[in-house]
């Protein structure tokens, strides 16, 4: 059985000069997002985010992106334990990067307000792996100073392809394990 995760990605992206070039742009954390989509028991989806992100641009359009992979958030603590000690390893791997490139004269000249989809490469480093991918994303020029980039359709990711399948067998069986002995820790009331 493989296993595959979706990954969902929407950031801002700001500048404070008022003539801005490509290098100056960086990735406001509170306003952007990236998530991810497991799916438990080939029938259930479950979302997730990280809390932390960072991100910049170059002059030469490289857009770097960093994923603090200990801030994983799936909303029970006990699983955001599990998936940074088994999945993700964050003691050996506590980051994540994405890094793609932008021509700087594609984007600069947009009219604000206007929006363009693109398919580029990015380039995936996730447990000690690297992997080059296609991303379907908008570009929307949101302000002078501000442009938002989005994913048009999730990433695909197999987990197999980043070293990650031992983990999520290894969460598979504790999640199997934590059902078992939640069933016989519970007292009869016969």
């Amino acid at each position: 059985m493989r296993w595959f995760f979706f990954i969902l990605f929407f950031a801002v992206l700001s500048c404070d000069k008022t003539k801005p070039d490509l290098g100056d742009w960086s990735l406001q954390a509170d306003e952007s997002a990236l998530s991810f989509v497991s799916i438990k028991k080939n029938t259930i989806g479950e979302s997730h985010t990280f809390k932390t992100i960072t991100g910049k641009t170059t002059q030469n359009g490289e857009v770097k992106i960093s994923i603090d992979l200990n801030s994983v958030e799936t909303n029970i603590e006990i699983r955001n334990q599990r998936m940074r000690k088994h999945l993700f390893a964050t003691d050996k791997w506590p980051q994540a990067e994405i890094s793609a490139h932008l021509n700087p004269q594609n984007y600069l000249n947009m009219e604000i307000g206007t929006r363009i989809r693109r398919e580029i490469p990015i380039s995936l480093t996730l447990h000690g792996v690297s992997q080059t991918l296609s991303a379907d994303i908008f570009i929307t020029r949101g302000g002078r100073n501000m442009f938002l980039v989005q994913t048009a359709s999730p990433i695909l990711l197999d987990a197999e392809d980043f070293g990650l399948k031992d983990g999520l067998d290894t969460l598979k069986q504790l999640e199997h394990f934590h059902l078992i002995w939640n069933r016989f820790e519970r007292p009869s009331l016969f």
